[in-house]
C-alpha cells in the first residue's frame, strides 16, 4: 500500500514541527519515516515500511504492507466477536509495552490509527507524532532475542535504571498538545509534562 501525504497548516502552530521547518519535506513525514526506520520491523504488531518512493506526480509516499481496515470500522461493522476483542486489546498493548520499553512514544492512538490485518491482527500505525524519550536501540533481532524470561528480566532492570517509564523522566519536557482531542490524557490537555503513561491513556 502507498500512504500518501498532504500539507496540514494546523501542525506548523507547535514548537516541536519547527523544529525541521526548512528541511524541504513536512515534519510529519519526516518523523514517521524516521521512526519506522528506528523500529525497522522489530515487533509485528508496529508498523513497518517496505520503501519510500514517490507517485507519478512526484508526490512522496511510504510503501507499507496492505492491511484489511482498521478498528474504527471494525468497530462501527460490528464484526468483532469478543475472542477478537480481546486479541487486538492484547496485541496492542503487546506491540505498546514494546514501543515504550524502546523509549518511543506515540502519543495519537485511536481506533483508526490501529489497523487490522487479513487475519484480524492489530498493527500500530500512523507514527507521524511519535517521538523517541529514550535513548534504547531497537533492532530486528531486540524481537527475536531470548523468550518470555529474558524480556522479563529486561523489564525488571529497565525499572531499576528508570528506563521504559524511566523514560517519562526524559519526557517530562513534553508538553506541546500533541494527539486527537478525544483520546488525549488530561496532563496533556491541560498543557503539563507526560510521558508513556499518556499512551497508556489514550489506549484505554
Amino acid at each position: 500500500a502507498a500512504k500518501t501525504f498532504f500539507e496540514d497548516d494546523e501542525e506548523g502552530d507547535d514548537e516541536e514541527w519547527d523544529e525541521c521547518s526548512g528541511a524541504g519535506i513536512d515534519c510529519g513525514v519526516l518523523r514517521e519515516i524516521a521512526m519506522l526506520r528506528l523500529l525497522n520491523g522489530a515487533h509485528p504488531n508496529v508498523m513497518s515500511m517496505v520503501d519510500v518512493s514517490r507517485m507519478d506526480k512526484g508526490d512522496l509516499c511510504l510503501v507499507l504492507p496492505k492491511m484489511a481496515g482498521d478498528l474504527t470500522h471494525a468497530i462501527a461493522a460490528q464484526k468483532l466477536t469478543n475472542k477478537d476483542k480481546v486479541k487486538v486489546a492484547a496485541l496492542s498493548l503487546h506491540a505498546l509495552a514494546f514501543m515504550h520499553e524502546h523509549g518511543i512514544i506515540h502519543r495519537d492512538l485511536k481506533p483508526d490509527n490501529i489497523l487490522l490485518t487479513a487475519e484480524g491482527e492489530p498493527v500500530l500505525a500512523d507514527l507521524s507524532l511519535a517521538k523517541v524519550v529514550g535513548a534504547k536501540a531497537v533492532a530486528p533481532e531486540a524481537a527475536a532475542q531470548g523468550g518470555k524470561r529474558q524480556q522479563a528480566k529486561k523489564r525488571k532492570a529497565s525499572k531499576k535504571k528508570g528506563g521504559a517509564e524511566g523514560g517519562e523522566e526524559e519526557a517530562a519536557a513534553l508538553t506541546e498538545s500533541m494527539g486527537t482531542p478525544t483520546y488525549r490524557a488530561p496532563e496533556i490537555i491541560n498543557g503539563e509534562s507526560y510521558g508513556v503513561k499518556a499512551d497508556v491513556f489514550s489506549m484505554g
